[in-house]
């Protein structure tokens, strides 16, 4: 959430409410594919949580 927030310039912006459930969707099912975790983020290994919070850190909108 942190990071869609600074990506649209924050919650209340104007881009946050145009695109930010896009960029939920996006991140989660990049999130999803690299990690290999099915339907929740609970079920991401706990041996890759810094992994995949560096990833979400570094995470960049890829438009399709």
């Amino acid at each position: 959430k942190d990071r869609i927030n600074r990506l649209l310039g924050g919650a209340h912006s104007n881009e946050y409410k145009k695109k930010s459930k896009s960029y939920f969707i996006n991140l989660w099912n990049e999130l999803k594919s690299e990690f290999e975790c099915g339907g929740s983020y609970k079920d991401l290994n706990p041996i890759y949580f810094e992994d995949a919070m560096q990833f979400i850190s570094a995470w960049e909108y890829i438009e399709v």
